[in-house]
């Protein structure tokens, strides 16, 4: 993995962290019926704890991903045995 890769890879997670707790915080807040303050309810102790764990199966999927085209490209690049060999017996000859 390069290293733009892993930083691509940290910014999606904590721009998905910050994401969801204002999606999960702004859902508690309507809840709610704004009788707290939108900050209070984006940093309410659970909220933080959901979004850091929809953060964290983020972060695993796109690993996964990334391990996956890595070696999907590897596998892409391998030569068959059969040009391999035509190949070496032309420039024997």
């Amino acid at each position: 993995m390069t290293s733009y890769q892993l930083g691509s890879l940290v910014g999606r997670t904590l721009v998905s962290f910050f994401f969801f707790m204002l999606i999960i915080g702004g859902i508690y807040y309507s809840l709610k019926r704004h009788s707290i303050p939108f900050r209070q309810a984006i940093l309410r102790w659970w909220v933080v704890t959901v979004s850091l764990g929809l953060s964290v199966i983020v972060l695993l999927i796109s690993l996964l991903s990334s391990a996956g085209t890595a070696l999907q490209q590897d596998a892409s690049h391998v030569y068959p045995v059969d040009a391999v060999s035509g190949f070496t017996q032309s420039c024997i000859v």
